[in-house]
């Protein structure tokens, strides 16, 4: 989905990864920051997805741990997080996302991550947006 030089993001509908679809140069806008990278999915209506999140083999990790953001219809929502413990300079490491956990106490549970229904019409196509900006941590 996402790549940059040391990350790559990808989104799994019920277990499959999804294919990504670039954004098109021509529907951007003039301020467009070239730090941000757009990939687009097709939303399956209804679909449990999950966010999977990468940090690839040769990233210096040069502090405790990274923890990616998740944002969904504008609302943030908690991100994966990939321990300096747990990456390997050969393999690196990997950390997911299926939903939002929410609760209090000691009752949580999980929401998991799950498209709406879905109206299309006309010619009109529904996708998300990952954008990840591309600049070395």
């Amino acid at each position: 989905m996402a790549i940059t030089d040391w990350f790559e993001c990808t989104i799994s509908i019920d277990g499959t990864i999804a294919e990504k679809y670039d954004e098109d140069p021509e529907n951007t806008s003039d301020d467009f920051d070239s730090n941000i990278v757009r990939k687009y999915i097709e939303a399956r209506s209804g679909a449990n997805f999950c966010v999977d999140f990468r940090a690839k083999p040769g990233y210096r990790f040069d502090c405790d741990y990274l923890l990616f953001e998740i944002k969904l219809d504008g609302e943030w929502k908690a991100g994966p997080v990939i321990k300096k413990s747990s990456y390997s300079p050969t393999r690196g490491a990997k950390g997911t996302r299926e939903g939002s956990e929410y609760g209090k106490g000691s009752e949580w549970s999980l929401r998991k991550f799950k498209f709406g229904d879905l109206e299309i019409s006309g010619s009109s196509s529904y996708a998300i947006c990952l954008a990840g900006r591309s600049h070395t941590l």
